[in-house]
């Protein structure tokens, strides 16, 4: 038996659409379960946007007079309540924001590099700054020097760009794959700030 819609056909009396219906096989009990599992998920989906509230109470009562005090009675009463967590999803080749980030004199600083992690060739990196109240800084000195430990070599320095919305790029290139040092210096309004990070270049 199926419950697939049956196709229009123009007008039909009642004893031809039960024919038409038993000749091709159609249930309607079928039918009917499917629409009511269907209008029982979109409930269920729809319950679980929804805040939750739960009340419960409960009472005790000793039940025994002693030394002539009187029984002792006891009311608990709790509730609880839930919202739903919405949890964004991003591409999987968007760069993390700032995973890196550290707070000197006054300024925050968060640094993120694209590709990210970064690869061997070219890489970009981008530092963000940010003052006490949370405003972007602009017309920050901003100069990164790299290293690689293993090798006891220094790599690469950049001068990084400002780009007016509080956010600073250097291009690095990163000719070895292998665990780096970057090294990020800030100097804005008299006040400077540094960061270290450490990456394994791939």
């Amino acid at each position: 038996m199926s419950a697939e819609p049956l196709q229009w056909t123009g007008p039909l009396t009642l004893e031809q659409a039960i024919r038409r219906a038993q000749n091709t096989g159609f249930d309607v009990r079928t039918a009917r379960a499917d629409a009511d599992a269907s209008v029982a998920r979109i409930g269920s989906a729809r319950s679980s946007l929804l805040p939750q509230l739960g009340i419960a109470a409960t009472a005790s009562n000793g039940g025994i007079t002693q030394l002539g005090m009187p029984l002792a009675q006891q009311t608990y009463l709790s509730a609880n309540a839930s919202l739903p967590i919405f949890t964004p999803s991003y591409p999987a080749n968007k760069p993390a924001t700032d995973r890196n980030a550290v707070v000197q004199n006054g300024l925050a600083i968060g640094a993120t590099f694209d590709p990210n992690p970064p690869t061997k060739g070219a890489d970009m990196l981008m530092v963000r700054i940010e003052d006490a109240a949370g405003a972007h800084v602009k017309g920050a000195v901003v100069k990164i020097s790299s290293s690689i430990p293993s090798m006891s070599m220094g790599g690469p320095n950049a001068l990084a760009v400002d780009n007016g919305d509080g956010s600073y790029t250097a291009h690095l290139s990163l000719q070895y794959a292998t665990d780096w040092k970057f090294a990020i210096s800030v100097a804005s309004g008299g006040k400077t700030a540094r960061m270290a990070i450490a990456e394994n270049v791939r």
